[in-house]
């Protein structure tokens, strides 16, 4: 049993390892056939691990024959936390006359079976099976107290595993955004970063760049903040957490054609324990540009989302580049007073209240220049 729960855990951070631990359940309990399964959300969701490798089979079973049957609509209503024998959720004269049986059950010599919904959540399903041969008899017991002292166990690897799903989920979908992130360690290495914020640091005229696997602002008074941030970050021992970082912003060097300055927020991340030696502290930088410079697709980006014009989107877009409104009016040909009414309509569609409101907004809504 003690090797059976180990397993149950190795299983909820190794998906490969629940074929093992099904095995290992069948064992323990003499079963024709242990199975992990997911029911729902909707009719046709289903997902199976089971101590044999024949989940194939059961879905290439007819999906209107899995949908109507009687056992497996009786298996969803069952309460949380209670083991039901299969004879208790359906007639077992009715259920062998069903095409489950049939195309399944019948040939495993799935012939005795318990069932216990490990938990539930919007219309999903999470069960422990047991099946049975009839010369294996049913369950005493001895038997159903073990089981009911391993179901918990089951139930947390469950958990464990889809906080961990939603973890790495979340993690891929911030690698997957606009915005640039890197990782890095006390000493300035880069562990890891996202597309984004790679493609920023490749650009010769960045503000912020990656000098033998480390990370450095070009500017020396930008890269002594940055170095104080990260090194509030990475402070805290095993008996008292990181100081906070900070945000900053970091200009780019002035003497060549000038990329957009950068905003940096850096932050702590506590890392894994390696050996229960103690965290690994490291810090995550985030990190916007402050407006469209050099960007082809920024007019037309304004225009689709607060339908301005197309004098009005070459204005928000020379403001937030950092023109006077003086400056742009005087680049598209407009005249002063023009281009005072031409702000306050593209301040009306906004919904800002100000220019520097406007240059905030057209800025957030840009996505990384990666030219």
């Amino acid at each position: 049993m003690s090797h059976l729960i180990g397993q149950i855990y190795d299983a909820a951070h190794q998906q490969t390892s629940l074929a093992s631990a099904m095995a290992s359940l069948a064992r323990l309990f003499s079963a024709s056939r242990a199975c992990l399964l997911r029911m729902g959300p909707g009719e046709d969701g289903f997902d199976a691990v089971a101590s044999a490798d024949d989940v194939e089979d059961f879905r290439r079973l007819d999906p209107d024959t899995l949908r109507n049957d009687e056992l497996l609509r009786a298996m969803q209503s069952l309460p949380v936390g209670r083991i039901a024998a299969r004879d208790e959720l359906i007639d077992e004269h009715t259920f062998r006359r069903s095409e489950l049986w049939d195309g399944f059950f019948r040939r495993r010599e799935m012939e005795i079976g318990w069932t216990c919904k490990l938990r539930s959540s919007g219309g999903t399903g999470w069960f422990l099976d047991l099946q049975r041969s009839g010369r294996q008899g049913r369950l005493d017991g001895a038997e159903l107290g073990l089981l009911r002292e391993i179901l918990p166990h089951f139930e947390r690897a469950t958990r464990i595993s889809e906080q961990l799903d939603n973890g790495t989920g979340m993690a891929d979908g911030l690698l997957q955004r606009a915005l640039g992130l890197i990782l890095v360690d006390a000493d300035r290495r880069i562990l890891r970063m996202n597309s984004t914020a790679s493609a920023l640091l490749e650009r010769s005229d960045a503000p912020l760049q990656a000098v033998a696997s480390e990370i450095v602002a070009v500017n020396p008074g930008d890269d002594r903040i940055l170095g104080r941030l990260i090194g509030q970050c990475c402070a805290g021992g095993t008996d008292r957490a990181p100081r906070a970082g900070g945000a900053m912003l970091v200009m780019p060097d002035l003497s060549e054609q000038p990329s957009p300055p950068l905003i940096l927020s850096v932050s702590p991340s506590v890392g894994m324990h390696p050996f229960g030696l103690g965290p690994a502290q490291r810090a995550v930088i985030a990190i916007h540009e402050t407006g469209p410079a050099h960007r082809a697709d920024c007019e037309a980006r304004l225009r689709t989302l607060f339908g301005l014009t197309v004098m009005e989107a070459k204005i928000a877009a020379d403001l937030a580049a950092g023109l006077t409104l003086k400056q742009a009016a005087e680049k598209n040909g407009a005249t002063d007073g023009t281009a005072r009414t031409r702000l306050r309509e593209i301040l009306r569609k906004t919904n800002t209240r100000h220019q520097g409101q406007l240059i905030a907004l057209v800025s957030a809504v840009q996505p990384l220049s990666l030219k």
